[in-house]
């Protein structure tokens, strides 16, 4: 069965390193309900370094225990390894799930995954969908549908991919907002399988994957008509053409390097046509000396505002200055965000008006200001 289930560009290694490297991640990000819920990434950081730095954590009980998440994910996985198809194996998930909800003590589940498991019936007829609920939206369903992807990593099984994704996702999530968050999931990974090009991913999800998704809730037929009401928002979402946003987390210095390597922005130049946008990776203008985009920043520093000219770089996890730009307008940032300090500052884009946090980062190189830097 296993051999089976393996995509021809994996090994049994790679689908068991995906699996235990997914539940060790889900373990840290967890710690225990201490970070789960904290939004502020350089607190978390400094917390981390406060540790001991990444390399003095062992993740194990019983201080690194895995969330709900990672028990409802070795759920799936473990319902998708008896070999069950269609109704027998949603069956076998809603089982699991039940069971599963016995394993959470100390563990922090939604309010849309303990609504909706304790609305299962599995075994009767039916018995692995839930109520339309416009109120489950959130990422529940995504998170444990990775070991989908891993079952079904062939380009041709992508029904079978999405139908699971779907129905499971719904079990829980029946909003498409949530359970199209599993098809996502479930897709990105048989796309890592498959090793396809990153770039292409997010088109695949909604020019592949989403209408095969929509066709088959019709076809269903179980709450068809909310769920029409309500699909456009998570494709609008990726089809958004606002400029990205540089993100909100402050990166340590080796996660800046594999975060350049593999990452994909959209640079949008201000000073050309809206239409003559390039897609773009960091590690490939670095590599192929692709010219960068700046901008015109203005900073308004306490009552004086400085014109300069910054990085645009929306692939960036949060907006970098330099220590001797900092130094010489006296910002004393300390590698946190300005917003818990007693200053203030404003960056002001020519073409968009933007509040921005700013992190120190030691660097020579002009310009003075960079949004991400190795």
């Amino acid at each position: 069965m296993l051999k089976l289930m393996i995509g021809s560009c994996s090994s049994v290694e790679h689908y068991t390193a995906g699996m235990l490297l997914s539940g060790v991640g889900d373990a840290l990000g967890y710690r225990n309900q201490l970070w789960e819920y904290n939004q502020s990434g350089p607190a978390i950081h400094q917390e981390l370094q406060e540790l001991g730095g990444l390399k003095n954590i062992s993740v194990e009980l019983p201080d690194w225990p895995v969330s709900d998440d990672t028990v409802l994910h070795l759920a799936t996985a473990e319902a998708l390894a008896t070999g069950k198809t269609g109704e027998e194996l949603l069956h076998e998930v809603a089982f699991r799930y039940v069971e599963g909800m016995k394993d959470m003590e100390g563990r922090k589940p939604g309010p849309s995954s303990i609504l909706g498991i304790a609305q299962l019936c599995p075994g009767t007829e039916g018995g692995y969908r839930v109520p339309y609920n416009p109120e489950a939206t959130g990422c529940g369903a995504a998170m444990r549908s990775m070991c989908i992807g891993l079952r079904y990593p062939r380009p041709d099984q992508l029904s079978s991919l999405v139908e699971v994704a779907v129905e499971t996702g719904r079990m829980t999530h029946p909003h498409p907002t949530g359970f199209l968050g599993a098809v996502a999931s479930a897709l990105f990974t048989t796309y890592a399988v498959q090793r396809r090009p990153i770039t292409t991913w997010g088109l695949g999800l909604l020019e592949e994957a989403c209408p095969v998704a929509k066709t088959f809730v019709k076809s269903a037929g179980y709450a068809v008509t909310e769920t029409e009401r309500d699909w456009d928002y998570f494709t609008g979402k990726w089809k958004c053409t606002e400029p990205m946003q540089p993100g909100y987390t402050c990166l340590l210095r080796n996660e800046n390097a594999e975060f350049i390597f593999t990452c994909v922005c959209t640079v949008v130049n201000p000073a050309i046509s809206r239409h003559n946008s390039r897609m773009v990776s960091p590690y490939v203008q670095r590599k192929y000396s692709t010219s960068c985009v700046r901008i015109p920043v203005r900073l308004l520093i306490g009552s004086k505002i400085v014109s300069i000219e910054a990085l645009l770089d929306s692939g960036a996890a949060g907006n970098f200055m330099s220590n001797e730009f900092a130094h010489e307008h006296h910002l004393n940032l300390d590698g946190r965000p300005l917003g818990e300090r007693e200053e203030s500052l404003t960056s002001l884009m020519n073409y968009r008006c933007k509040s921005a946090y700013f992190t120190t980062r030691a660097c020579n190189t002009q310009p003075k200001i960079h949004w991400l830097h190795k």
